[in-house]
C-alpha cells in the first residue's frame, strides 16, 4: 500500500509533490503493477463528508501524522515498511526510492 496523507488544496509541497511525482508516467505505470494507492485528504477550501473527515483524522492519529505529506508503505498487513513524504528529483528518481525500499 502506498498511502499518501495530503492536504491538497492548501499545503504547497503536497501538490508539487502530486505535480512533479504522483500524475507522471513513470509514478504511474510503476504503481499499475507494484502499488495500491490510497489517499488520506484534509483539504481546507473543498467540501468533505464529515464522516470521511473524521476517518481521516482517526488514521492520522493512528500514524502518527505530523506532517504533510506524508507517505506510508505499507505491506498487506498494515505494517508499516517505511514512512517519507516528498522528495525532490521528479518521479523517476522517487520510483528508484520506492524500488530501494520494497526490496527489503
Amino acid at each position: 500500500l502506498f498511502v499518501d496523507f495530503t492536504g491538497s488544496d492548501w499545503c504547497s509541497a503536497c501538490m508539487i509533490f502530486k505535480a512533479e511525482v504522483l500524475s507522471q508516467k513513470a509514478f504511474l505505470d510503476y504503481a499499475k503493477k507494484n502499488l495500491i494507492l490510497v489517499e488520506i485528504d484534509f483539504p481546507e477550501n473543498k467540501p468533505q463528508m464529515p464522516a470521511q473527515r473524521k476517518m481521516n483524522e482517526a488514521l492520522s492519529l493512528q500514524y502518527n501524522i505530523e506532517g504533510f505529506p506524508t507517505v506510508l508503505l505499507m505491506d498487506g498487513d498494515g505494517k508499516i515498511i517505511d514512512k517519507t513524504g516528498y522528495r525532490e528529483g521528479g518521479a523517476e528518481k522517487y520510483v528508484e526510492y520506492l524500488k530501494s525500499v520494497l526490496k527489503k
